[in-house]
């Protein structure tokens, strides 16, 4: 595939991009629509349906997320050794299952397996499995706009999401399930069709590990492993504010505006302007060959400014803005963020890389889920008064930790030569051998830091 010379040869060449491409992007989609609307609606099905308390419907929640950090220190190795067919069509039966029993158990202890067993495996294999194809599939000179169309495509699916919960308001008086059940009925439906999607992927050439050292040293001794965790880890507090989205939000709007409050339209401006901005957004970075550090930090900085609304307003204007704020700083940190981390991958390694380096940000949603309930318990209860500035204000001054930390570390998470020239993992491992033990003809293996 030919280098793309500007953005409008960059999109025309991911047009022509082998067809496993957009059957990822096929399997993203329906994919999505199963994880996202269990994510905004399953503290409401933990407490209406099986009569859970904020607290502990929080906690299960955080666990759901938890599970998936530790289903995906296996996952990677699942992905490089089954291949991309396999993953795919494993993960999302595993899914078709956490759905259907969701939707007809009465058993609380049966729902929490599903929530914390099933459901996880499937996530912990198919978002990396996603990156990973889209790695395979792309020419490296167009990848930022591959991955920026795999974030349009899952925002497509929010909005699908979004509208299957409306479904199930409506639906429930029809086939005798309640609300959330007729959502999970419906996401059993679509998790189906991504299985059908991921069959349809043919692998394509094995990725032939080549002869640099650090190819084929142990990720443990990598420092670009090391430099992707810590980045990764320093973003749980912006990823924290979708988690909030989905954990604290809801009730939120339900406690401050009536339990009838169409809560999920809100969260449709999300995925509305992502679909928007994104295409844009990415042929201005490339347009300006803006360095990672600084697109990180910028939109880091706008995500925590999401919840100043909130703290002095809860009328359905600041909601608005709330959810707006949050996706225009997505559109500008989240591409970036999954595109370097694939940069610095290994050949042949990418999905054990992908997996663990995210693992952080699984492990937030437990910490995410037992803080939300906490808060939501203490500064808006479901009887009372709701008090929007402590709630908003405290996780205000938690998702201000990213840009603080990027801030901070800067310089050790974007070493100079990366920052100017976004140079290839190759030209970044001989910069680091010339630094380290001079200009020789062997290229020592890299250590950790």
């Amino acid at each position: 595939m030919a280098s793309a010379a500007s953005p409008i040869d960059a999109w025309k060449a991911v047009a022509n991009s082998p067809t496993g491409l957009f059957y990822t992007f096929g399997v993203k989609g329906f994919i999505s629509l199963p994880c996202f609307s269990t994510l905004l609606t399953v503290v409401l099905l933990l407490s209406d349906d099986f009569g859970l308390s904020d607290s502990h419907a929080g906690w299960i929640f955080g666990l759901h997320g938890g599970a998936v950090a530790f289903a995906t220190l296996g996952a990677g190795y699942v992905i490089d050794t089954i291949g991309l067919r396999g993953a795919f069509t494993t993960a999302c039966l595993l899914e078709v299952c956490a759905c259907s029993i969701l939707a007809t158990t009465q058993s609380v202890n049966i729902a929490i397996f599903a929530l914390c067993v099933l459901a996880p495996a499937a996530l912990a294999i198919v978002i990396p499995c996603c990156k990973v194809a889209v790695l395979r599939f792309t020419d490296e000179s167009v990848r930022h706009e591959a991955f920026g169309l795999l974030y349009v495509v899952q925002n497509i699916a929010v909005v699908l999401a979004s509208l299957a919960i409306t479904a199930g308001r409506f639906g429930g008086s029809v086939g005798g399930l309640s609300t959330w059940r007729s959502v999970q009925a419906i996401n059993a439906c679509s998790a189906l069709i991504a299985a059908l999607f991921g069959n349809m992927i043919m692998e394509p050439e094995r990725v032939e590990r080549d002869d640099r050292s650090r190819a084929s040293t142990s990720m443990w001794q990598d420092a670009h492993f090391y430099r992707l965790m810590g980045l990764n880890t320093i973003f749980i507090f912006a990823h924290s504010m979708f988690r909030h989205m989905e954990a604290t939000f809801p009730k939120y709007m339900h406690r401050t505006h009536g339990a009838e409050t169409f809560y999920e339209l809100f969260i449709t401006i999300n995925p509305v302007l992502v679909i928007l901005c994104v295409p844009l957004v990415i042929s201005e970075i490339r347009r300006r060959n803006s360095r990672t550090a600084n697109v990180l930090l910028l939109g880091s900085c706008i995500t925590a400014s999401a919840t100043v609304p909130f703290m002095y307003s809860s009328n359905v204007a600041t909601a608005a803005l709330f959810v707006a704020l949050i996706s225009i700083g997505e559109v500008i940190w989240s591409p970036k963020l999954i595109e370097y981390t694939l940069s610095l991958c290994p050949p042949g390694k990418e999905g054990v890389y992908s997996s663990l380096v995210t693992v952080p940000l699984f492990l937030s949603k437990v910490l995410v889920g037992g803080f939300s309930g906490h808060m939501l318990e203490r500064e808006c209860p479901s009887t009372g008064n709701c008090n929007g500035f402590g709630l908003w204000g405290t996780i205000f001054l938690t998702v201000c930790c990213t840009p603080l930390f990027l801030t901070i570390f800067r310089s050790s998470l974007f070493p100079n030569h990366a920052l100017d020239k976004e140079e290839s993992r190759e030209k970044l491992d001989k910069e680091e051998s010339r630094e380290n033990y001079g200009s020789t003809s062997e290229t020592p293996a890299a250590k950790g830091p």
